[in-house]
């Protein structure tokens, strides 16, 4: 407890550990250093213990990282979903409408292909997944009348089936394509309706992929680090000289039938024999986090080696259970604006192993 005494000038432990709770001026900047005694303090179940770790641990926590604030795509507006309804309907109902029908309303305007999936409540990709013919990556003019087809009974088998149907379809007592072409025809404008759907499923999407495109820069920027340390790695991110599957490091690394989604990087010793690992997590928000935390408590008891974490995004700083990550990464744990220190440590664990 010396070093709690010595950061807030108090001569005793329990008045070093409330000074601390109590978010009162200490005398280092390197909250760090505190983590160690007071994991001993909370072990030991001191009072305010846990209350001055909590409040250690939120400045630890903070992150650069924020990937709502990259640029997503753009979701289409309500004036140009109705365009797009308008050119469809133009031929027959929206809830009659062919392949061919399909196929020369795109050719006029690309954004019928989005549209007419989103009267299904579906995607592009959800297309690829479901359709009862292959589909390429993106929406072309010269798919095949077959491909259209395709498309067209996906989207009419969705629409009527439990489970798929639209939220105005369940909520409606009239038959599926009775409230199709009573939404297009009455009321609030029906593309209104399907661009909501749109912006929210975009925005999902974006989420989801700049979420994964936030942690390769993570895991890149540490190891980038790592080599200009001079320290040996392999890491689980594609086309680099040091890459290794993420399935490899687990076996490498885990106990017999354990696997560790978030592991990114395995720092070897001087023999070439794995000496750390480091996992890499992402949470934009405080549900994440919560979730994310509850699988990544166990992992250091299924490594075979000292674990490291770090943490990126803005939702950790909301949640107590990090609090418990602190606890079973024994003080390892760190975010993007802690790096250098992540390093250090790992090529101090490197030099000594």
């Amino acid at each position: 407890m010396r070093v709690l005494r010595a950061c807030t000038g108090k001569l005793n432990a329990s008045s070093a550990i409330a000074w601390v709770a109590e978010g009162r001026r200490l005398t280092t900047n390197d909250s760090r250093q505190l983590l160690g005694p007071l994991l001993k303090a909370t072990s030991s179940q001191l009072p305010l213990a846990d209350e001055a770790l909590w409040r250690v641990s939120r400045d630890l926590l903070a992150s650069d990282v924020d990937s709502s604030a990259m640029s997503g795509e753009v979701a289409l507006t309500p004036t140009q979903c109705d365009a797009a309804l308008r050119l469809l309907a133009a031929f027959r109902p929206l809830s009659a409408v062919r392949g061919d029908d399909l196929q020369r309303a795109f050719a006029q305007d690309t954004n019928v292909m989005e549209v007419f999936l989103q009267i299904a409540g579906l995607t592009w990709k959800d297309a690829r997944r479901l359709s009862s013919v292959e589909l390429p990556a993106e929406p072309s003019p010269f798919l095949t009348p077959l491909q259209f087809a395709s498309i067209v009974a996906l989207v009419h088998f969705a629409r009527v089936t439990r489970g798929r149907a639209p939220v105005e379809v369940i909520t409606s007592d009239l038959p599926p394509d009775e409230v199709l072409d009573s939404s297009h025809a009455n009321g609030v404008s029906l593309g209104t309706l399907l661009a909501q759907r749109a912006a929210g499923g975009t925005w999902l999407a974006h989420r989801s992929r700049t979420s994964a495109s936030v942690r390769i820069d993570v895991v890149s920027d540490i190891c980038d680090d790592l080599q200009a340390a001079g320290v040996p790695f392999r890491a689980s991110i594609k086309d680099r000289p040091y890459t290794k599957s993420a399935r490899y490091l687990s076996e490498e690394v885990c106990a017999p039938g354990k696997r560790i989604g978030q592991l990114a990087i395995v720092v070897r010793s001087s023999n070439g024999t794995p000496a750390a690992a480091v996992c890499v997590a992402v949470a934009q928000d405080g549900g994440t986090a919560r979730k994310t935390a509850a699988t990544l408590l166990p992992v250091p008891l299924a490594l075979t080696i000292p674990a490291y974490l770090l943490l990126a995004g803005p939702g950790w700083q909301s949640r107590t259970e990090t609090l418990g990550l602190f606890h079973a990464f024994e003080g390892r744990v760190f975010t993007d604006r802690g790096r250098t220190d992540l390093v250090a440590a790992l090529q101090q664990q490197y030099e000594g192993a």
